[in-house]
């Protein structure tokens, strides 16, 4: 996933210079890129309205050998292809999005494919591959999401990963009997590597065979048809991503010999509701299960000796450090859990928390964008934390911090500060009253509380964080105390019902993206007259509304300008 982001920055980069670069051609349609050794040229589109394209074989008496770059990157108009069979290969981004490209006709001059050269062909139902094809790089056809079937000749030797991740409708992977390093062996709808038996990439019909002993990263990312599938005792590892984002699937069957669950493996897959943990697993990396959220059971084997589910906790417990750092909506937190470990109840669907006497350390990730959550309770001989006065939040007790509160919070009187993501993704708070003696409210506090209406925030507040009160999109008016002396970055951007701000004669330092995304500001209220406003040093934060902006004074209107 790391790579991919990464690559497509890169690519944003390139891909005006390359093209800065290129020779016209007479056919309006294309550019000519010469290679290093003046012996052939390099394809590019040059017109992104053409639907059919037939690229040339020769160009001022030279061959084409290669579809550059990004050649028709965004090319959504492109339906057809024909590709001549002097050209050997389909560079990195070649057709990405190319989101109407039904047919492509591949000669078996092509050698190489490269990284995510297809990505995104949303209308490509099928694609015969050349046979003399050797390499495809990562993510080729990643998001073909219209993709039925494909078969791997027997020329290819290197096969990178991702390669079908996002293809939803992806039923059958063959790859040829005649193939020396890869295999689809017993008819499992999938790639797999011959000598080292490890899957390379399924889909929604593969079934894993009972020699495999590594799904690989990515293998069955994005394949949101998949419902089932059995890990057989022969699997020792699940690389990262593995499983990312298979939202319909509801039950998977480890091996019992499996020894690591990679990062991100189950990510995202919305529809889990059960995880039975093997004795043999012996590492669970970062977020393997994060947003899991129809969790219901978690089970560790009795017998596994890194991590346990105690006391019937619906939890994985690192068993030497007493941290949790799994649970679920039905998870209930044992006493002698220590740590709460980051990530481990991430929208995890949890409507009631109890929070342990020997309790001493919370993860600041660890309940954000916990949704469901109604009611917080810590043990009231718990010496780090409390919920004070009934109020349904978790506090630190020695800095009067809330660090976590839910839809029924009540901020008690004496709380100071409002910890990083207390309430983010709280998207069934409504409104909220910041008592007086809190001065500071922490990053992304109420980020995405998207019916979030009303604020009043507190009269000895000193700054407003960056993206506070980002992406409430029900938010309407706020109005800043005068002893705000700053507004950070992205603090209401994207507050897309946000029409009022309200400033004391003191204006604040605002940050100039502090109101980005926030396009239906109307008016500012200030609290002073206009000669006031007048005097005051303004902030380019508004500057984008510059013309509809109205600024309402003690003594009249004016516009912002």
């Amino acid at each position: 996933m790391k790579k991919k982001i990464s690559f497509i920055f890169l690519l944003l980069f390139s891909f005006s210079f390359l093209l800065f670069a290129c020779n016209k051609n007479e056919n309006s349609d294309f550019n000519f890129r010469i290679s290093k050794d003046n012996d052939f040229y390099v394809v590019y589109g040059n017109n992104d309205l053409i639907e059919e394209c037939v690229i040339p074989k020769m160009h001022k008496n030279l061959p084409v050998k290669a579809i550059g770059f990004g050649a028709f990157i965004n090319y959504i108009n492109l339906k057809s292809v024909t590709i001549p069979d002097s050209i050997e290969k389909i560079d990195n981004s070649s057709f990405y999005n190319c989101t109407s490209l039904e047919n492509v006709i591949i000669p078996d001059s092509i050698k190489t494919i490269g990284k995510m050269a297809f990505n995104n062909c949303s209308s490509l139902k099928e694609i015969n591959l050349s046979n003399q094809l050797t390499k495809i790089d990562y993510f080729a056809f990643s998001n073909c999401s219209s993709l039925t079937k494909i078969t791997i000749p027997n020329s290819v030797t290197e096969i990178s990963v991702g390669l079908f991740t996002g293809c939803d409708s992806l039923e059958s992977i063959v790859v040829d009997e005649n193939n020396k390093v890869y295999d689809s062996r017993e008819n499992s709808n999938a790639i797999i590597e011959t000598s080292s038996n490890t899957l390379i990439s399924g889909c929604k019909n593969s079934i894993i065979p009972n020699n495999i002993t590594k799904i690989e990263e990515n293998a069955f990312q994005d394949c949101k048809n998949l419902k089932n599938i059995t890990v057989p005792n022969s699997v020792k590892e699940i690389g990262d991503y593995a499983f990312f984002g298979c939202s319909s699937l509801e039950n998977i069957d480890l091996s019992n010999d499996i020894a690591k669950i990679g990062s991100y493996t189950f990510k995202d897959c919305s529809s889990l509701k059960k995880i039975e943990i093997p004795a043999s697993v012996v590492s669970i990396e970062r977020e393997a299960f994060l947003g899991c959220k129809s969790l219901e059971g978690i089970v560790v084997d009795k017998n596994n000796g890194i991590y346990d589910s105690r006391e019937n906790s619906n939890a994985i417990i690192e068993t030497n450090t007493d941290t949790l750092i799994l649970g679920c909506k039905n998870t209930i937190i044992p006493n002698t859990v220590k740590t709460i470990g980051s990530e481990s109840l991430v929208d995890s669907s949890l409507k009631e928390l109890i929070i342990p006497a020997s309790v001493i350390s919370i993860s600041s990730f660890a309940f954000y964008y916990s949704n469901s959550l109604e009611s917080i309770i810590v043990d009231k001989n718990n010496e780090v934390y409390d919920s004070r006065e009934n109020s349904n939040a978790i506090i630190e007790t020695a800095t009067n911090s809330l660090i976590l509160g839910c839809k029924n919070t009540v901020i008690p009187n004496d709380v100071e500060k409002i910890d990083y993501l207390a309430f983010a993704g709280c998207k069934t708070i409504e409104s909220i009253t910041i008592p007086n003696n809190v001065t500071e409210i922490g990053i992304s506090a109420f980020q995405e509380c998207k019916n979030l209406k009303n604020v009043v925030l507190p009269n000895g507040l000193i700054s407003i964080a960056r993206s506070t009160f980002a992406f409430c999109e029900s938010l309407e008016s706020i109005e800043i105390p005068a002893s705000v002396n700053y507004i950070r970055l992205f603090a209401f951007s994207d507050c897309s019902a946000l029409k009022n701000v309200t400033l004391s004669k003191k204006i604040p330092e605002i940050d100039r993206a502090a109101f980005s995304g926030s396009t239906n500001l109307e008016t500012i209220t200030y609290l002073g007259t206009k000669e006031e406003w007048s005097k005051e040093e303004k902030t380019d934060a508004f500057e984008r509304f510059i013309g509809t902006l109205k600024i309402k004074c003690t003594d009249g209107e004016i516009n912002y300008k």
